[in-house]
């Protein structure tokens, strides 16, 4: 990304002939295809050095996942450019509706890649300046329309309130308007050049709710404008919040939409990848028209039907006959029966609002019962722990476990037998301390997420169908026959750890952030125990030896499998090493090397945790260990409000969600997608005993 001190505060990609002018789109809703083409024009003469007039009618005629003129999406439009091309204007010209036949002849223009920005004023400007023009999606309302000059900075109420439509533009560039010291965009429209003044959109404020994600405002300039009605009859169909862009990196980047959905449409959270100057042409120009496929995509489609039918049916019938989904009529009897004063009904509206949350569904009223009091107790253990930690930061509450008995939270920890050994063995290798800083040098703050060498937060549970898309639920209900309402605990934080500490040295080495597999570990490294636990030493000194597949290619099943599965690549790592036991030697490997794995004593208390800095007693971790659990340290800094120290650390018990569940919000574990503040230099239940750090 660009410093702050080389961003212009004007710039165009206009005068450079690298966009085209204005078209109009005409009373049809095609900006989608016009926003598309604007992107493909403008980035292949930025890669050839040669500005092309291409296509919209094409995308109209032959992109059938969109819509023509009734509307469509960008994402697929470019999809459809990546697979088959465009041809130029002339070829191929613009009649604004959607013509019987698609005309496919002649030379097209193919891109490679197309990827989704940070949703912020920055990211859009460093794109600009770096790799071209970007396409935004905005909200429109009938203000549009009457648009004439200046700057346009719609009212935050109207456009979240008087929306008539939604409208995809590309971004050329950006400026401050002098007489009112107003930030806009330069932006492409779509409706012609019939009026002396183009469409900028101011910068920063956020009004419109697509500039919500974008940090942009719609503003206007000279030769674009806005002319034409925009109505719900013809409006463009396109996700409101995207940011895209095209690039010339040889991979393509397209999520499938499944994986981008929110509450309106996308998620964009795909930084733009760096790309090398040495790197092959990002277009290709292909003189021979492609084989069309469309039929077979068509055969393709109906067969998908076909087993998503077959498949719903079969969880229909399920879902009539599964006794499991019976016990939440059975929890509605017991509410009533125990309203009577026995439980306190606050705690039962509370258990029935954690069941819906979590979805959790229990085998027989008899379940249910002990895990309301299970609830109960954790609850009551909860306010305990606020109530004597009320001047510090950490706060306990409901989470994924708030259900779970302190003996099924044991399970998924690790055996003391385990540290032990760490320990005998600490004795005979060499601690790592290459660099030893000096204390003005070490900064207050330091985190190793933003740099892009550490993974979300996995999960080394699996939680009742906590689906997010329909996809996943196909798939597994199509592996598995029947729908799991059962979580499965597997005590594989060692793998999880090692995995965590290899990913990063391995990005920090490499400069590619790899998801590797822990699944590989629990069936490959029989030197450890899968589920029932294991050693991160053993798992490094396995990893030394054979790598580590990519997730991907080895996806995680919590339990280890009958064979081992090793195939394609792998990463590896040259050296693992043990630092010195104190607060000044982690800090020094996660500044100069990067995460540490360390292992902690763990009590009951954990389990419950939700925020602040975790501070365990000291009695506490040497007397109410019910076992260890590996985890990996990422950063460190202070909490002002209350001047704790603490560790950033990694956990594997699934992240901190915002996943819509029956249209409701909750958190399964911790801060920040799935972290602990952990207190730092005090040795809480020992995190600082044995730290490790890996070289790649």
């Amino acid at each position: 990304m660009a410093r702050r001190e080389e961003i212009p505060d004007h710039f165009d990609w206009r005068p450079y002939n690298v966009v085209t002018p204005v078209k109009s789109q005409f009373k049809c809703g095609s900006c989608w295809a016009f926003a598309t083409v604007g992107t493909v024009e403008s980035a292949y003469a930025l890669g050839t050095g040669e500005l092309r007039s291409l296509s919209e009618q094409q995308l109209l005629d032959c992109n059938l996942e969109n819509n023509a003129c009734d509307g469509g999406d960008v994402d697929k439009a470019l999809r459809y450019v990546y697979d088959e091309g465009l041809m130029r204007e002339y070829d191929y010209p613009y009649v604004a509706h959607r013509q019987d036949t698609c005309q496919l002849r002649g030379e097209t223009t193919r891109i490679k890649a197309a990827v989704f920005l940070h949703q912020d004023e920055a990211s859009i400007i460093d794109w600009l300046l770096h790799y071209g023009p970007v396409n935004v999606g905005i909200n429109v309302t009938a203000d549009m329309k009457a648009y004439k000059g200046g700057v346009y900075t719609p009212d935050k109420w109207e456009c979240e309130n008087k929306i008539i439509g939604t409208h995809s533009i590309n971004i050329v560039g950006y400026g401050t308007w002098n007489a009112t010291n107003q930030k806009y965009w330069i932006v492409k429209n779509s409706w012609g050049q019939d009026i002396k003044a183009d469409p900028l959109y101011g910068q920063g404020r956020r009004e419109c709710k697509s500039a919500e994600k974008t940090a942009a405002r719609l503003k206007a300039y000279s030769n674009l404008t806005f002319s034409l009605t925009v109505s719900r009859t013809g409006t463009c169909i396109l996700p409101v919040e995207s940011i895209l862009a095209v690039s010339r990196t040889s991979q393509l980047v397209f999520l499938p939409r499944s994986m981008m959905s929110t509450s309106i449409g996308m998620d964009f959270s795909m930084k733009p990848p760096f790309i090398d100057e040495e790197e092959e042409d990002f277009f290709e120009i292909t003189p021979k028209r492609k084989r069309r496929t469309r039929g077979l995509k068509w055969l393709a489609a109906a067969t998908l039907c076909f087993v998503a039918i077959y498949f719903i049916y079969g969880f229909i019938a399920q879902l009539a006959t599964d006794h499991r989904f019976t016990a939440s009529w059975l929890w509605w009897w017991k509410k009533s029966a125990l309203s009577d004063g026995t439980v306190e009904l606050h705690y039962l509206d509370s258990f029935e609002k954690f069941m819906k949350r979590y979805e959790r569904q229990y085998e027989n009223s008899e379940e249910v019962l002990n895990r309301l009091k299970t609830f109960i107790q954790n609850m009551n253990n909860a306010k305990r722990l606020n109530d004597a930690n009320s001047a510090a930061s950490a706060r306990f509450g409901e989470n994924i476990f708030a259900d779970w008995t302190d003996d099924e939270f044991e399970n998924i920890l690790m055996s003391e037998d385990a540290l032990r050994e760490l320990r005998k063995m600490a004795n005979f290798i060499r601690p790592a301390n290459k660099k030893t800083l000096k204390t003005e040098e070490v900064p207050d703050y330091f985190d190793w997420r933003p740099f892009n060498v550490v993974t979300p937060v996995k999960s080394q549970c699996r939680f009742p169908f906590l689906h997010n898309t329909f996809l996943t639920f196909l798939s597994h209900f199509a592996l598995s026959g029947r729908l799991s309402r059962v979580s499965v605990k597997c005590g594989s934080c060692w793998a999880f750890a090692t995995v965590a500490v290899v990913e990063s040295a391995y990005a920090i080495a490499n400069g590619e952030l790899r998801s590797l597999s822990e699944q590989q570990l629990l069936d490959c490294d029989l030197n450890d125990n899968a589920c029932d636990g294991g050693r991160v030493e053993n798992a490094l000194q396995y990893v030394y030896e054979n790598g580590l597949m990519n997730e991907d290619d080895y996806p995680y099943v919590a339990h280890r499998q009958d064979a081992c599965y090793l195939r394609g690549a792998t990463a590896r790592i040259k050296s693992a090493v043990f630092l010195h036991q104190d607060e000044a030697s982690i800090i020094d490997w996660l500044l100069h090397y990067g995460p540490v794995n360390v292992v902690i004593n763990t009590t009951a208390d954990l389990k419950l945790y939700t925020g602040g800095v975790y501070t365990p007693q000291k009695w506490e971790c040497e007397n109410k260990i019910i076992g260890l659990h590996a985890l990996s340290i990422v950063g460190y800094g202070i909490w002002n409000e209350t001047n704790e120290k603490y560790w950033i650390v990694k956990n594997s018990w699934g992240q901190f969600n915002t996943l819509q569940i029956n249209v409701l919000y909750f958190q399964r574990y911790g801060v920040e997608h799935g972290y602990v503040y952990f207190a730092r230099g005090i040795n809480a239940c020992g995190i600082e005993d044995q730290p490790m750090g890996v070289i790649a």
